[in-house]
């Protein structure tokens, strides 16, 4: 009912009070008197109901705004977020949200939610389908890679910037491993000079070297991390009990290192008086060398030169130990190598990350690279690559003239002569830069013999 109908009822009150002033039956009157009551009463429960709905209506007016916001400014920001698909040591990553989705009020989980991508993946699973990022994936759910994961907006975390200013030695961080894998790995700072950083790996317990652009600062709670084993800090490390440093040990002793098996040191060719000094000032079988028990943990393997090897060939050889310390260094050598790259700010810096294309080197880098190689390369490598260059040399001139064949055969067939012709420019192109490289293969083995003979 509306405020018209009770704006009715009272004129009709109105009316039944002119009635009053002038009926004088008794009976008529109290039968007037009891329908203006039955009206006023009636108009009374009809204030009381638009009472009732005023309020409904202003309480749900909050309720309806809050549903026609628009989620969209959400798009694009960065948020800390869980990942629900694995147990990772780390509860919440940084993210970027990709889209809001619309709130299932009949669903079992009623909060909004939204996709996000991971900025900093630890798995295969929490890297971005850069094939997605490009709108070209046919794979959707299938892919093996991320196209988006569903979180609760109630989860997620406010995004803080790294605070690189409180990293010291033994702080926790995200590091990238080497430019080949995108994904992260936590571990622990051992070393810091300048912009160069020294990163142990948790989880492989290697160690790389890296700038401050290529690590993440870990911080808030972390007590998952904290509580494996692997991921104690080296403090934390010598206080432990001897047991379970024993038991690491014992877990490496089944490698073998060249012809000497890892966990050798202290057997009986290795039992002399050094080792019983060794253990007068506390050295322990079984545990590696050094002051945190990190060292080798192996015999050095003993090494026959060959006859009539020169000093430096000897001492390259000394150098090349059984437990890998010149790999390490060329790997660490190589990972300072890494070009810089800045954290990601904004959604739109990490798509042009993951969609740009490495610079392609223009032709004169490639011929200077091609010469430095083929100056490295020995007359025997060079002979090899020189035949490997005939025969493709011949696979394309028979390529050729098959092309040639087919324009000659289908004539009359202007498509498939255009398709056919526009083959055989990149075939002869393909020819060109071949004969090229051969004759600078054949310039190298020509000078080499003219050096040979100049030096008789």
């Amino acid at each position: 009912m509306s405020s018209a109908e009770a704006q009715n009822y009272l004129e009709q009150v109105s009316l039944i009070d002119q009635q009053l002033t002038v009926v004088t039956d008794d009976d008529e009157r109290t039968s007037l008197l009891e329908m203006r009551a039955d009206l006023l009463e009636l108009i009374q429960l009809l204030n009381e109901q638009a009472e009732e709905g005023g309020s409904a209506e202003d309480a749900q007016s909050p309720a309806a705004e809050a549903d026609n916001v628009n989620f969209d400014d959400f798009v694009g920001m960065r948020c800390m977020a869980p990942y629900p698909k694995a147990q990772l040591p780390i509860s919440h990553h940084a993210a970027i949200i990709l889209e809001v989705l619309p709130q299932d009020v009949t669903g079992p989980d009623k909060g909004l939610q939204a996709k996000v991508l991971y900025s900093h993946p630890m798995l295969n699973g929490m890297r971005p389908c850069s094939h997605f990022l490009a709108g070209t994936c046919r794979f959707d759910e299938k892919c093996k890679f991320s196209h988006g994961e569903v979180v609760r907006m109630a989860d997620m975390d406010e995004y803080k910037d790294p605070d690189f200013n409180s990293l010291t030695v033994g702080s926790l961080v995200l590091s990238t491993v080497n430019a080949a894998s995108p994904l992260w790995e936590i571990g622990r700072i051992v070393a810091i000079h300048k912009n160069d950083i020294a990163v142990r790996i948790l989880k492989s317990n290697s160690e790389v070297s890296t700038k401050f652009d290529h690590i993440v600062p870990l911080e808030g709670d972390i007590e998952e991390v904290a509580e494996n084993s692997h991921l104690t800090s080296p403090s934390e490390a010598d206080a432990s009990n001897e047991n379970s440093r024993n038991e690491y040990w014992n877990e490496q002793k089944g490698d073998r290192c060249g012809n000497v098996t890892v966990g050798d040191l202290g057997n009986w060719y290795g039992g002399g008086l050094g080792l019983k000094l060794m253990q007068k000032m506390g050295y322990k079988l079984g545990e590696g060398l050094g002051k945190n028990s990190d060292g080798i943990v192996h015999a050095i393997q003993a090494k026959i030169c060959p006859k009539n090897s020169s000093v430096d060939a000897c001492m390259t050889g000394k150098v090349k130990v059984v437990d890998g310390i010149q790999k390490v260094k060329t790997r660490v050598k190589e990972g300072m190598k890494q070009t810089n790259n800045s954290v990601d700010v904004d959604i739109f810096t990490f798509l042009n990350r993951k969609l740009e294309q490495p610079p392609a080197k223009s032709e004169e880098e490639e011929l200077k690279e091609e010469h430095r190689r083929l100056a490295k390369s020995s007359v025997k490598a060079l002979g090899v690559q020189g035949l490997d260059l005939e025969s493709e040399l011949k696979h394309l001139r028979s390529k050729e003239k098959k092309l040639l064949e087919g324009i000659a055969r289908n004539k009359h067939d202007k498509r498939t002569v255009e398709r056919l012709k526009n083959g055989l420019a990149e075939v002869e192109k393909e020819i060109q830069r071949t004969q090229a490289k051969r004759q600078r293969v054949q310039s190298e083995l020509g000078d080499r013999q003219k050096r040979k003979k100049d030096i008789f």
